[in-house]
């Protein structure tokens, strides 16, 4: 995830947006919140985070729940 945001905020033009959509199992994850560890890449990649949308998934309810579709936006550089 952290070479993903690297890129990103590499190639990706200031004031433009990256959106992802990420889904919500914590089972296979051993309960680490993958949502919250891409805000924080994203973040330390001068990516803002501008948008958050939770939303239910049906039909693999026993595997996900939800899925995150996440909005950032590229700052300027410091």
């Amino acid at each position: 995830m952290e070479s993903v945001c690297s890129e990103v905020s590499r190639v990706l033009k200031k004031d433009k947006y990256f959106v992802m959509i990420i889904g919500s199992n914590t089972n296979q994850t051993g309960g680490i919140r993958l949502e919250s560890k891409m805000i924080e890449s994203c973040k330390k990649h001068n990516l803002t985070l501008v948008k958050s949308i939770l939303k239910p998934i049906k039909g693999m309810r026993n595997t996900m729940k939800d899925e995150y579709i996440l909005f950032f936006r590229r700052g300027y550089d410091k």
